[in-house]
């Protein structure tokens, strides 16, 4: 298993059934077997499809965003299993996640559509 670092400036990650893709235009760059892979870094101005996100994130692959310079911006997690079945909204900690939507991390201020957020979260969680 590898480090997959994509760093083709206007490329496009794309899911291909059990294969993952590095497209530009009309030109596939690279495709890899998602079991050869094992962590992916995106670089700068690269896009993700959310096929090939979710397909990494299932099969536990962690996808790391830096900017074209390297400064690390974020990073979507695989989960681990542990804390929730993944089929009972009340297994999610919603607190936990809407405090990521309600404050902008930088500023310190409240982001807007935060109540429309946690009315969603209530709604499936059965607490409306």
């Amino acid at each position: 298993m590898s480090v997959l670092y994509i760093k083709e400036q206007g490329s496009c990650i794309q899911k291909k059934s059990e294969r993952i893709a590095v497209t530009k235009g009309t030109r596939t760059l690279l495709e890899i077997p998602v079991a050869n892979v094992e962590n992916m870094a995106v670089f700068g101005n690269v896009q993700v499809t959310t096929q090939a996100l979710h397909k990494m994130l299932e099969q536990g692959i962690s996808v790391n965003f830096f900017s074209f310079s390297g400064k690390y911006l974020g990073q979507a997690a695989a989960d681990s299993g542990e804390g929730h079945t993944g089929t009972d909204p009340e297994d999610f900690n919603c607190p936990v996640s809407l405090g990521y939507w309600r404050t902008d991390r930088k500023k310190g201020r409240n982001l807007s559509g935060v109540s429309h957020v946690a009315g969603v979260f209530q709604y499936l969680s059965g607490r409306v």
